[in-house]
């Protein structure tokens, strides 16, 4: 197994050179006075910024710009995962919660086409709180899945429109000052 990594300046966050190495150990004997080094995957052109490799533009603006829509990116995941409430229940929506939702709708579609039973034992979900919530069958309980389901997904789509409408306008911006009074709402 190698580990992908990029020497960069301290200072100015340059990446100088990417390589990849058996050992992370190894890493600390390639850098010197000045620099740092990043774990990951980075090319020669960006700049490592807090801890995140980004393009370089060449202006002060373009810089801010490409760092503001890394944030706004990041902001747009982390949305995405909280938690989400359904019948005035909080619920985890995170990629866990997401793909094991997904695939117990699988096997309910399958039971319920195939004619198998669900054990009544087995007619249940955890809420955020670690709370049981108890269903009478296999129907209401696929039902009440696939309402969460689309919960989830509708909540994830209008988190990309707004970050396709935030970016939008981080690209507009004209000035520095007019960057940072951006409305994130």
């Amino acid at each position: 197994m190698t580990f992908p990594f990029a020497l960069y300046e301290t200072a100015t966050g340059k990446v100088l050179g990417t390589g990849s190495v058996a050992y992370e150990e190894d890493l600390a004997l390639q850098a010197r006075e000045g620099q740092s080094v990043y774990f990951g995957t980075a090319r020669i052109g960006q700049r490592i910024v807090d801890g995140v490799a980004i393009d370089c533009p060449d202006t002060e603006l373009e810089r801010a710009k490409a760092l503001t829509k890394q944030q706004v990116e990041f902001e747009r995941i982390r949305r995405t995962a909280l938690p989400i409430e359904m019948d005035e229940v909080q619920l985890d929506a995170d990629a866990t919660a997401q793909s094991n939702i997904k695939d117990k709708l699988v096997e309910l579609t399958y039971r319920l086409g195939q004619g198998i039973p669900m054990p009544a034992e087995l007619l249940f979900w955890r809420d955020y709180n670690n709370n049981m919530l108890v269903f009478s069958s296999q129907t209401e309980y696929q039902a009440w899945l696939g309402r969460l389901s689309i919960a989830i997904t509708e909540r994830g789509t209008r988190n990309y429109v707004w970050c396709w409408s935030l970016k939008a306008h981080i690209d507009a911006c004209a000035t520095l000052s007019e960057l940072q009074t951006l409305d994130w709402a």
